[in-house]
């Protein structure tokens, strides 16, 4: 029971909130997610994490693409500056930034996701097992 009332307060933040949550905090909700796919309590809220884990690896997903999209927009806008001008440096650096950024949610958010869909491809529950490995291929 104590399982499932802890978990809503998770489930509310990665359904509603995952948006606003500090870049500091979000590998603690994917770590947090996590666990709770994996506990062996209460099988619902396995499911239901596990979906959980295919919403935050979306919403990942289409970060990186909006960070790599505004970088490329920044080196087009930038990039053909011939004069060297302090506004092409600018569009420079933000694309590096960009890019930089996208790298470090791609290494520090999505590869521990991805790890725990994994590890819960094995797990010895058929429905958990069949659900992680889903959420694997899918995403």
């Amino acid at each position: 029971m104590l399982v499932g009332q802890a978990f809503q307060s998770v489930q509310f933040i990665a359904q509603d909130y995952l948006g606003t949550v500090p870049e500091g905090v979000l590998v603690e909700c994917v770590r947090m997610t996590a666990a709770y796919a994996a506990q062996p309590v209460d099988i619902n809220t396995s499911l239901t994490a596990i979906g959980l884990l295919w919403n935050m690896a979306d919403f990942f997903g289409r970060t990186i693409t909006g960070l790599l999209r505004a970088a490329d927009g920044n080196t087009a806008e930038g990039g053909g500056d011939p004069s060297g001008s302090a506004v092409g440096a600018a569009a420079a650096r933000a694309a590096t930034g960009g890019e930089k950024k996208a790298a470090l949610i791609a290494e520090v958010l999505l590869l521990p996701l991805f790890t725990s869909l994994q590890q819960l491809c094995s797990d010895q529950r058929p429905e958990v097992r069949a659900f992680g490995c889903v959420g694997y291929a899918e995403v």
